[in-house]
């Protein structure tokens, strides 16, 4: 059975299983090593977005497209670990943290060490890919560190926030995307691909920003099978918080939460979400280019599974979006 865009949909749910049962092993291995493989089900329960972007570039599986992903789940997961940790997070993907069953100390050695494996998965498996998940998880550490440097500081720009998610949110799209288009081999579209994927990921991240503020605002609990501190408490000022805290100075000395009143907090959710759908209609342009420098199968398919990506982020449900299979 196969979708309108020529994926097939029978082809896909046997990668996302042969996918499963390979991240479940190696974790189950990596783990017993130390008498800690009960913990392995909060690091192989994931949902597998960015697989499933690697899966909708390619069009059809193969060994080295699950080998590559398998590689790619870890090295996510490894940023997540550590990312709990910075954040004292208690749930993860409706399960307990590493950090929270484990430690910081401890769950900080089990992040390297399936980082690790990770990269030895990719390059075992190919060279030219290694350079991209080495340059993925330093812009990911890159983003990681330059976000804890900023916690608290009042002056952050929009800028320095955006550097954050080209990092932190979209670095790890742009290597799936880089995985599918490995499977298929040169096609000049795959540039403007990668830089709409980058675009993609910064909408992603300002829409889950807003709906942290959002709960936050409500007094409510997050409920995106995630449980941590929000971003506002931690220091973490996002992006609608940075819009908020500019509209608020306007006149003042120095900028301070404290002058930021209701009307201007909804008013910063609105105007990050509307910049959200600005980048979402850059990645759309990006795409254009793509498909006028190659007609592929390639760019067809990033095509359609960008645009039920922004359906989806257009309702403001992000759950929407890690759901959508292809």
């Amino acid at each position: 059975m196969s979708t309108s865009d020529g994926v097939d949909l029978d082809d896909y749910h046997e990668f996302q299983a042969a996918l499963s049962a390979a991240l479940k092993l190696e974790y189950s291995q990596l783990l017993d090593r130390f008498g800690l493989a009960q913990y392995s089900p909060s690091l192989y329960s994931g949902r597998y977005f960015r697989s499933r972007l690697a899966h909708h570039a390619a069009g059809v599986s193969s060994p080295t497209l699950i080998d590559h992903c398998k590689a790619l789940e870890m090295m996510h997961t490894a940023t997540l670990v550590h990312d709990d940790i910075i954040d004292k997070a208690v749930l993860r993907r409706s399960l307990p943290t590493l950090t929270n069953s484990l430690g910081p100390d401890e769950a900080l050695l089990v992040g390297n060490m399936i980082a690790t494996r990770a990269i030895s998965i990719a390059a075992l498996e190919s060279q030219p890919l290694t350079r991209s998940f080495l340059d993925a998880y330093d812009r990911v550490n890159t983003a990681q560190e330059q976000e804890l440097r900023y916690r608290g500081y009042l002056d952050k720009t929009a800028e320095q926030y955006y550097e954050i998610c080209r990092g932190k949110t979209s670095a790890m799209l742009e290597l799936a995307l880089l995985i599918g288009a490995a499977e298929v081999g040169a096609d000049p579209g795959t540039e403007p691909l990668v830089l709409a994927v980058r675009e993609i990921g910064i909408a992603f991240q300002v829409v889950d920003d807003c709906e942290d503020l959002v709960a936050w605002l409500e007094g409510a609990e997050l409920d995106r099978s995630k449980s941590a501190q929000f971003d506002i408490d931690l220091g973490n000022y996002t992006l609608p918080v940075v819009v908020a805290l500019e509209a608020a100075a306007a006149g003042q000395s120095a900028r301070s939460l404290a002058n930021v009143d209701r009307k201007t907090w909804s008013d910063s959710v609105t105007r990050s979400m509307a910049i959200a759908f600005h980048h979402l209609d850059l990645a759309d342009s990006e795409i254009a280019i793509a498909r006028k420098e190659s007609d592929s199968g390639l760019v067809h398919r990033v095509e359609v599974w960008f645009k039920r990506v922004a359906d989806a982020l257009h309702t403001k449900k992000l759950d929407l979006v890690v759901q959508t299979d292809l």
